[in-house]
């Protein structure tokens, strides 16, 4: 229990500069005590420079660092320890260690990564220059995914017919899906 405010005659705040005029009584308002829990983020960016932690509320999400770099390597993604993709908008509820993960950089290979904008995470691919590939699935509840953008404005569309020559972030554009009760 902890000390909440001072009350004059248990109806108004009593503060510094309520007037004083004549003998009061002030009564103390208690208010419980709130616990907050938090829990630990750890981020090993694997690359000789020292980890680094978050402390996230419980059932909160963590926010993505920036990407860290590694000479000779290109990041992908921040993995748990069984190596699965982390996603950052998974809810925390336990500590969590997460390590980068970087594919050896070749000269003639593209990396196409994938920023899902809440929806579920996409691992990035590898693929040879001057190559297609199908737009991936990504899901989010109470939207359907509309396509998948070159640019973050949702200008210009990437399709199973867009040739790949460079490393590229595509970004999904989701469209909400709007409920009707028919009564």
């Amino acid at each position: 229990v902890m000390f909440d405010s001072r009350f004059k005659f248990c109806k108004n705040k009593f503060t510094e500069s309520t007037p004083v005029n004549t003998d009061i009584t002030l009564y103390a308002k208690w208010t419980e005590a709130r616990t907050v829990t938090f829990f630990r983020v750890t981020f090993n960016p694997d690359n000789g420079e020292s980890t680094f932690t978050q402390a996230v509320m419980a059932n909160t999400c963590a926010i993505k660092p920036q990407d860290p770099e590694k000479t000779g390597y290109k990041f992908v993604n921040w993995v748990k320890e069984d190596g699965s993709t982390f996603n950052f908008n998974e809810q925390i509820s336990t500590n969590v260690t997460l390590k980068a993960d970087y594919i050896k950089v070749d000269e003639t290979k593209c990396v196409v990564s994938f920023e899902t904008n809440g929806g579920s995470t996409v691992s990035s691919i590898v693929v040879n220059p001057n190559s297609t590939i199908l737009p991936p699935l990504s899901t989010k509840d109470n939207y359907i995914l509309e396509g998948w953008y070159i640019d973050q404005k949702y200008e210009t569309k990437f399709t199973k017919d867009t040739v790949i020559n460079s490393d590229l972030t595509l970004y999904a554009n989701g469209l909400q899906l709007m409920l009707i009760n028919i009564i």
